[in-house]
């Protein structure tokens, strides 16, 4: 993630951003906890696995090849 460094911002201001990002950080995790979002008793291999046994092959792309030849 990039970097940007302001000088000289009133200290109002910088608080008040600070104070921003730290509700919107809390609003977001109380979000996910209201809506259970992401509740899964698998690990992350398990899941990877699933995803990709449920995957199947397209052709899509060679269709796609011959519309523009």
């Amino acid at each position: 993630m990039a970097t940007l460094q302001v000088r000289d911002v009133d200290s109002r201001l910088y608080e008040s951003l600070k104070r921003d990002n730290l509700e919107t950080e809390t609003q977001t995790l109380e979000y996910l906890k209201s809506t259970n979002s992401w509740h899964d008793d698998n690990n992350a291999e398990d899941l990877i696995a699933h995803i990709r046994s449920s995957r199947s092959k397209s052709n899509r792309s060679s269709l796609t090849d011959k519309l523009f030849d």
